[in-house]
C-alpha cells in the first residue's frame, strides 16, 4: 500500500565505473557480501531503510537524471552515470553508517552471544552461526566482537573449550583425545597445540602434574 519500486537499468558498456574500484571501498562491502543459503525464498539480509532526509537526497537525484533522459541532450549519458555513481557513493555513506552504529549499539546482545557459545562449544560452530544471532554480517559482528572482548571469535570459543578440557582432565580418566572431541576440538593434535599454547604444557603433562 502506497509502493512505490523504481528500478535502475544501466547498460554495463556505457558505465564508465569500476566495479573492482567500489568493491575495494569500505562504505561498498555492504553490496558485495555474498548471503549464504540462497535457497531460501529471501536469503539477502543485506539491505538499507532510508529516512525522510536520506530519501529526498536520492530522489533528488533521481529526478535530474529521468530529467537528463527525457531531454535527450548533448552529454546527457555521461551526466547520467555521474549522478548514478553519486546515488551510490550517497547509498554506500548511509549504510556504513548505519552498520557502524549497529556495531557500537549492538554490544548489549554480546552476552547473548556469549551464552550461545558456552551452550554450545562442544559442537562445530562459526563465527557465520553467531552473527545470524547477532543479525548482522560477519564482518560486523567480528568487530563487535573483538571490540567487547579484546579477542577474536576463535579465540574465545578456545578459551571456553580448554576450560572445560581442563577439569576434564583433572576430573575424569577420559583419553586426552577423547576429551578433545568432547570438548569441540577437530582433531587431538590441534587440540593439543592450543592447550600448549594457552597453559604452557601438553594435556598429558598437566594432568600428570595435578593428579
Amino acid at each position: 500500500r502506497g509502493l512505490e519500486i523504481i528500478n535502475f537499468l544501466w547498460n554495463p558498456e556505457a558505465l564508465c565505473i569500476d566495479i573492482q574500484q567500489l568493491k575495494e571501498m569500505y562504505c561498498f562491502w555492504g553490496f558485495f557480501e555474498q548471503e549464504k543459503d540462497s535457497g531460501k525464498a529471501f536469503p539477502f539480509e543485506n539491505h538499507l531503510v532510508l529516512n525522510n532526509d536520506q530519501l529526498a537526497e536520492i530522489e533528488k537525484i533521481h529526478s535530474r537524471m529521468l530529467h537528463e533522459q527525457e531531454t535527450n541532450r548533448e552529454c546527457g549519458q555521461l551526466r547520467m552515470n555521474c549522478m548514478l555513481f553519486e546515488m551510490l557513493i550517497l547509498v554506500g555513506r548511509y549504510y556504513d553508517k548505519i552498520d557502524r552504529q549497529y556495531s557500537e549499539g549492538g554490544l548489549d546482545r554480546m552476552e547473548e552471544i556469549a551464552d550461545f557459545m558456552e551452550k554450545n562449544y562442544s559442537n562445530h560452530i562459526q563465527r557465520e552461526d553467531a552473527a545470524k544471532i547477532f543479525g548482522r554480517s560477519v564482518r560486523v559482528f567480528s568487530e563487535a566482537f573483538n571490540k567487547n572482548f579484546g579477542m577474536s571469535f576463535s579465540d574465545y570459543l578456545n578459551k571456553i573449550r580448554l576450560r572445560h578440557a581442563r577439569q576434564m582432565l583433572i576430573d575424569t580418566h577420559l583419553r586426552v583425545i577423547d576429551i578433545a572431541l568432547e570438548c569441540g576440538f577437530c582433531n587431538n593434535n590441534y587440540f593439543c597445540a592450543v592447550f600448549k599454547k594457552f597453559y604452557g604444557v601438553t594435556p598429558q603433562k598437566y594432568r600428570h602434574e595435578r593428579t
